[in-house]
């Protein structure tokens, strides 16, 4: 990656008040990979709806089928 592009990779992101995006619209987004290709990023402060674990949260948009797991070393 050039030293004069931002690597995100470990960052949080918090959507502004006036995001018209209602799927990322007052999300905090943990970025867990970002390179040149692209980016992946988890939503960290949505819970999922219809779930019995209160722990589990959306991660989506893109791509729902998926899930992850966010942890500490």
């Amino acid at each position: 990656m050039p030293h004069d592009t931002l690597d995100l990779t470990g960052k949080l992101l918090i959507a502004m008040p006036g995001m018209s995006d209602p799927r990322f619209a007052g999300a905090v987004i943990f970025i867990a990979a970002h390179s040149a290709e692209g980016a992946m990023g988890l939503i960290v402060n949505k819970p999922a709806e219809g779930v019995a674990l209160t722990d589990v949260h959306r991660g989506g948009p893109v791509e729902m089928e998926r899930g992850f797991v966010l942890h500490s070393d």
